[in-house]
């Protein structure tokens, strides 16, 4: 479903060194139940400065797309808020395949290799779910993003395609995307409560079984790097789970 971006490896990678900090030092305390700043800032380090986006690779040519922890951190608790996402384990997981898939909130449209017509969001859905998303949102200006191919829209054009996409690479859709597919895509693995808190291996399982972003070893261990540092930080404290105990 998703396609891996080889360039988000080398993303992942660039911060990778100064994730044992965060890993080994105990996360920032948190209030009022959301994810606070400092929290989103131990767990995406990469985007934990107002210059971040000033400081893009030079082959990066979408700076646009480019927002810091300040603007995720908003549109992510209105995301949790939302879909009501409470337990720890669906907070990780979509927050870890957000980074992975965005470099760190990079991008919101896939352009590793290449530029991918409406495949986008911070975690990049293909095509198929952007379209379900942004007609569920926004029913008329889908129609009229998509025109005559409203009724099938395996058969849109390129220009049709990221006209749909633009609907909901605005902040607050952007960073909601994996939420709402966690809650409408996923099956069991949300009325289930299938993702096990603390527990790599589901999360693998969900990448594998959901996700269908590939077994390449390399880009697998960059996947974990970046779980284990929003594992590490995301605390239990900060999350309200009423879900855990139905």
């Amino acid at each position: 479903m998703m396609h891996t971006n080889p360039k988000i490896f080398l993303y992942a990678v660039l911060f990778a060194q100064s994730l044992i900090p965060y890993v080994t030092a105990a996360a920032p305390a948190a209030t009022g139940g959301l994810i606070t700043l400092a929290v989103l800032n131990a767990a995406v380090p990469a985007a934990n400065s107002t210059s971040s986006c000033s400081n893009l690779p030079a082959e990066d040519k979408w700076p646009s797309e480019c927002v810091d922890n300040t603007v995720a951190v908003v549109s992510i608790n209105k995301a949790l808020s939302k879909y009501s996402i409470s337990r720890r384990a669906d907070v990780v997981a979509i927050l870890s395949w957000m980074a992975y898939e965005s470099g760190s909130w990079k991008n919101y449209q896939t352009h590793y290799p290449s530029t991918i017509p409406g495949q986008g969001t911070r975690c990049m859905m293909s095509w198929t779910f952007v379209s379900d998303y942004a007609k569920e949102l926004y029913p008329d200006k889908y129609a009229t993003a998509i025109g005559q191919h409203a009724c099938n829209a395996t058969e849109a054009t390129d220009a049709e395609k990221d006209n749909v996409l633009a609907l909901v690479t605005n902040n607050d859709d952007a960073f909601a995307a994996g939420f709402w597919f966690l809650v409408n895509q996923s099956g069991d693995y949300y009325t289930n409560k299938t993702l096990v808190d603390g527990d790599y291996d589901s999360f693998l399982t969900f990448n594998n079984e959901v996700l269908y972003v590939g077994t390449d070893p390399a880009l697998v261990a960059a996947r974990k790097v970046v779980w284990d540092t929003v594992n590490a930080t995301i605390t239990l404290d900060m999350i309200k789970n009423p879900r855990d105990s139905i």
